[in-house]
This record gives C-alpha cells, sequence and structure tokens, in this order.
C-alpha cells in the first residue's frame, strides 16, 4: 500500500511538473497564473500524500500553507484584472463591454 501511495505522490510530482512550462512560456498572464495554481495545488497535493507516506506533520502544514498562498494570489490576481478589465474597457469604449455599463443596464 504504501508503495501505491508513493507511486501516486509521484505520479502528482509529474503532472506538477508540467504545469512549469506552462509558467515559463505564458504567453499571457492568464496562463501563467493557471501554471501556478496547478504547481499549488499538485504542490500541495505531494505534499499531502508525502505526510502520509513519511508521516512528517511538517509536510501537511507546508500543503496547506501552499494552498492558502494560492487562494491568497487568486485573490490578488481578480482583483488586478478587475481594475486592468475596468481600465481596458473604459479607453476601448462601449464596445468592449458589448454596449452594456456595469450594471447591466443599456
Amino acid at each position: 500500500m504504501e508503495s501505491a501511495v508513493l507511486a501516486a505522490a509521484v505520479l502528482l510530482f509529474a503532472s506538477t511538473a508540467v504545469a512549469v512550462v506552462r509558467v515559463v512560456r505564458g504567453p499571457t498572464d492568464t496562463d501563467r497564473i493557471a501554471g501556478v495554481y496547478l504547481l499549488s495545488t499538485g504542490g500541495g497535493a505531494t505534499l499531502a500524500v508525502l505526510a502520509d507516506v513519511a508521516g512528517e506533520r511538517a509536510y501537511r502544514d507546508a500543503a496547506l500553507v501552499l494552498v492558502l498562498l494560492s487562494c491568497v494570489l487568486s485573490a490578488a490576481f481578480a482583483a488586478r484584472e478587475r481594475r486592468h478589465g475596468v481600465a481596458t474597457a473604459a479607453a476601448e469604449g462601449p464596445s468592449a463591454t458589448g454596449g452594456h455599463d456595469e450594471a447591466g443596464g443599456g
């Protein structure tokens, strides 16, 4: 059973390593952030599995911190995109929002 869990950790790590390509290559900031999300959740899952295999609570704590930091990153990125998106829509005029204002009116 322990070897199966360790194999799962290796597969999680391998899938997480693929996210590095997305972070490095982009091409957009959204692609990079999606890669960072995959790194944090995959890394957290890998650490959680390793915590179970090794019996180390520190790995579990590190996994929780990693996933919580991902939540903070998500909120910060959403706030940045909201500010950037509103500024871009205002600069491009009504056609950028489909002719509707933010309240949903026309």
